[in-house]
Order: C-alpha cells, then structure tokens, then sequence
C-alpha cells in the first residue's frame, strides 16, 4: 500500500486530486438542489430534464476551489465513484461473488477506475477509516491509528493493492481486445451491439488468461459465437 500511495504522491495533479478527493468524502453522499447552492445561479444554468442533480462536491470544486480544471473535477468525481467499488472488494474473497475469479473481478475494478485506480483505492481506505476530532492530541492520534478499526482498514486496503499486483494486473486498464470488430464480424458475431459484448466478453476472458495468444483468442470467439445464439445476444 505504501508503494501505491507513493507512486500517487510522485505525480502533482494526481496528488492534488487525491487531496481534494479524501478531503470532500464527507459531502460525496449529498445531492444538493442547485439554488440552494452557492453559485445556484450558474448551477441551474443548462440544467434541464434529463440532467443530473448538482451535488454539494461538485458545487465546491466550481466555485469554491481556484485552479480546479474540468479534468481535475471529473478526476475526483471517478475517485469517489469508484472508491466504493474498491471498499467492497477490500472485504475479502467473500465479496467477489460466488464463483468469481480474483484475476476478472480484481481487473474489471482497475479496468474501469482506469489509470487513476491506484487513488481510487486510497481514496476507498480514507472513507473506510474510523473518524478522528478535529486537531487531535498526540496520544490521540496515536491512539487512533492503532486502534483496531485503523488497523483493519489498512489491512484489508493493503491485502486488496498486493492482491492486484501479484495478480499483475496494475496496467489491465490498458488492456486491449486481442481482436478488433471487424475480425470478430468476419468470425460470425452480428453486426452493432454484439460486438461490443462480445469485445467485453473477450477482454474478461483475457483478463482470465493473462498468457493467451491471438490463435487462442479466435478458438475463443468461435466458441463464444457457438454458444450465442443471434437473438440471445440481442437481447441480452
């Protein structure tokens, strides 16, 4: 876990987002009507049907926080979006599902926190620790940092970070299908929406065997397409 957070530290922007990320976890729950809000104004601004509330978090980084991009906006949102994700998975073998392989449901949670995964993880440990006073003594934060929830929390967020490295699957947010559309077309998936299923389909297969080969990914598709039906992927 300490070289996880390292490597967050080591880049500017990502230790920024992080900051403000852990630092607003507390209003993330909030949804906040937009004219309640400070700049309600330019929150309603743009915001009909269809559009998702304003929250408190988001409220505070446009008009409370100076120099926040939209990048660094959408950055903390995906951190508090995707630090539940990594909380539950922080449970243990238990809450991967019955069946499931560590290797899918460890890549799929890296796979859609994307590069910022790491953050996203750190940003899920900070929101699953035991509150602290404001200014606390030094003995009570001594006493809080050893204390048994602390303990736990780190714990289960360091087993979850070494778990995704001795898995190798630290870059799976970079992994590409081993076959494009039109090769999967041409092996007998329909045209439109099953390729993106079976495009996701072999990505979680890949994720599953880290050693395949294109050879063997093209005996996969054959089989995937054998076992689908046209109208079973449509309406899936």
């Amino acid at each position: 876990l300490a070289d996880t957070l390292r490597q967050v530290h080591a880049d500017p922007a990502a230790r920024r987002r992080l900051w403000v990320a852990t630092a607003l976890l507390c209003l993330r729950e909030d949804p906040h009507p937009a004219d309640e809000c400070a700049g309600g104004a330019r929150a309603r601004k743009g915001q009909g049907s269809g559009h998702k509330p304003v929250t408190i978090v988001e409220e505070v980084m446009r008009h409370g926080l100076r120099g926040m991009t939209v990048q660094d906006m959408h950055a903390v949102q995906r951190m508090h979006e995707h630090a539940a994700h990594f909380a539950a998975l922080a449970g243990g073998d238990a809450a991967y599902g019955v069946g499931a392989s560590p290797r899918l449901v460890l890549g799929r949670a890296v796979r859609l926190a994307g590069d910022q995964w790491r953050a996203c993880l750190i940003t899920g440990l900070v929101a699953s620790l035991p509150g602290l006073e404001a200014s606390p003594s030094a003995n009570a934060f001594r006493a809080w940092r050893l204390s048994a929830p602390t303990r736990s929390a780190v714990a289960r967020y360091t087993g979850l970070a070494e778990a995704i490295l001795a898995l190798g699957l630290d870059d799976a947010w970079q992994l590409s299908p081993l076959l494009c559309g039109k090769e999967l077309m041409a092996r007998g998936v329909p045209k439109g929406r099953p390729v993106g299923q079976a495009m996701e389909a072999l990505v979680d297969w890949q994720l599953e065997h880290p050693e395949a080969s294109v050879e063997d990914a093209r005996a996969w598709v054959a089989d995937w397409v054998a076992r689908h039906s046209y109208a079973e992927i449509r309406g899936a």
